[in-house]
């Protein structure tokens, strides 16, 4: 094990993804899901100088206020589904090739199989 490997295990971050990652394995997907959004609800709520930035970032792009309704509607939605990310990060540990397969979608395939080709860590 590498030594950055082994400080991590000091980390209390690495240990909440474990746990969750775990939990991930024994819920069912729509479950896991809406508990995901609802954590994406409660730091949305929580972390009040993040919620701030994401909503700068998104009223610059749309070109209106930060305080703009549909900019504050986007935030929040863009949270809850940073949690469902996170929840499909945690899950992947948890399926088979075959289900991993399924949700994969490559283009491009002929770059894919030329690295393939050269053996070193694709």
């Amino acid at each position: 094990m590498p030594v950055k490997a082994k400080n991590a295990l000091l980390y209390p971050l690495y240990w909440a993804f474990q746990v969750g990652s775990f939990l991930t394995g024994l819920l069912p997907p729509p479950v896991g899901y809406w508990l995901m959004q609802r954590a994406g609800d409660a730091a949305y709520w929580l972390w009040p100088l993040r919620r701030r930035i994401t909503a700068e970032n998104f009223a610059r792009v749309l070109q209106r206020s930060p305080q703009d309704q549909e900019v504050r509607r986007l935030v929040r939605a863009s949270w809850r589904n940073y949690g469902c990310y996170l929840y499909e990060v945690a899950r992947f540990p948890h399926l088979s090739k075959e289900q991993i397969l399924q949700r994969v979608i490559v283009h491009n395939g002929e770059n894919l199989q030329s690295a393939l080709a050269h053996g070193k860590g694709v």
